[in-house]
């Protein structure tokens, strides 16, 4: 199976030189992304170019790829934080409104996510230099920080595993061209070795 994905500004492109959107029907790409409750909430346009996401930061929407304007954890604290609550988003049968499509391509690789990984969410709650630092200086919250999205992305899955779909799909990264972001040693003491993930895992609804 293969898939083949453009950004925005490649595909305008292609649109414009070969006069239409004709062109993608002939991929006929192999794995069919399934939208769910989660990756349909828009975020709120708060100012000109400027958006805030489900998770209160806020975005630039004019500079690709997207900057931080300002985000909620302005200090290494999670008090008064609150991730999105779930059942205001997955609520009632929210599974029917994507049955139809999942049925007319079920001929298809079929995946549903959820966008950012743990450590692509953390610093888009905290500022990419802030969470450079927390990893240093301020490790215990930052191990807080990484356990809240990692509870509040399984609990996601949960959900999402309820869809009859063949993938669940989300993205992080670790590295840049020099090796590891925050270097291997604390990636594997912060995402790679969490103390909770063995917890968990007997606890997954797969």
């Amino acid at each position: 199976p293969y898939t083949l994905g453009y950004e925005e500004v490649v595909r305008k492109k292609l649109n414009e030189y070969y006069g239409g959107v004709f062109w993608e029907s002939y991929i006929n790409n192999h794995i069919w992304g399934i939208s769910n409750p989660l990756t349909e909430l828009k975020p709120k346009k708060i100012g000109e170019n400027v958006e805030v996401d489900i998770y209160g930061t806020k975005w630039r929407t004019d500079l690709r790829p997207m900057h931080i304007v300002e985000v909620p954890l302005k200090e290494p604290s999670l008090k008064d934080y609150k991730m999105p609550d779930l059942k205001v988003i997955f609520k009632g049968n929210w599974k029917e409104k994507y049955l139809g499509e999942i049925e007319k391509r079920k001929n298809y690789f079929l995946v549903t996510g959820f966008g950012m990984g743990i450590f692509e969410r953390s610093w888009s709650l905290r500022g990419f230099e802030n969470i450079l630092m927390d990893c240093v200086s301020e490790s215990a919250f930052y191990q807080e920080l990484l356990e809240m999205i990692a509870d509040f992305q399984m609990k996601v899955i949960e959900k999402l595993v309820e869809l009859p779909v063949d993938g669940i799909m989300f993205s992080d990264d670790w590295r840049y061209q020099r090796g590891v972001i925050i270097g291997p040693e604390r990636w594997r003491k912060f995402i790679q070795h969490s103390n909770r993930y063995p917890q968990r895992k007997d606890n997954w609804k797969v």
